[in-house]
């Protein structure tokens, strides 16, 4: 993937990804405003330039997605009290689950880099760059700006 990537075409890790729903009526609606997000970010010190450097660490990240996350799975995996969230109950690994929460998990990655600059910019009336891709999120928006 050589090219950028926006709402409409966001960059995916895999065409179907078990219980991935952005965008869908599956999930729920934002508890916060797009003003208390706002609020937030100022709070947080978020800036424009962090919001650049997302994109860029994205970009860098987008076609290493598979072996950040397995890192970050030695690094969990070493602690007993984090690794006990990816067993089953009886103490056992779970394949299936651990190749199906892996891609939503690298998912996340470029969904936390990527579209940043859409969920994270000021939501303006007429945004039309989220109706596409994210027709729930657009609806959100338009209520939220009714």
């Amino acid at each position: 993937m050589d090219r950028s990537h926006t709402m409409e075409d966001p960059a995916m890790v895999a065409n179907d990804i078990s219980g991935y729903d952005y965008g869908s009526s599956k999930v729920a609606k934002s508890p916060i405003t797009v003003k208390e997000l706002e609020q937030l970010k100022e709070s947080a010190g978020f800036t424009k330039e962090d919001e650049h450097w997302l994109q860029v660490a994205g970009e860098v990240l987008k076609d290493q997605t598979q072996q950040l996350v397995e890192k970050w799975r030695g690094v969990i995996s070493a602690h007993p009290h984090l690794a006990r969230y990816s067993l089953r109950p009886d103490g056992q690994k779970n394949p299936r689950y651990s190749e199906a929460s892996g891609l939503r998990f690298q998912q996340w990655v470029l969904d936390t880099c990527l579209r940043a600059r859409y969920l994270l910019a000021p939501l303006r009336p007429g945004l039309a760059q989220l109706s596409a891709g994210n027709g729930a999120a657009a609806r959100q928006c338009k209520e939220e700006q009714d």
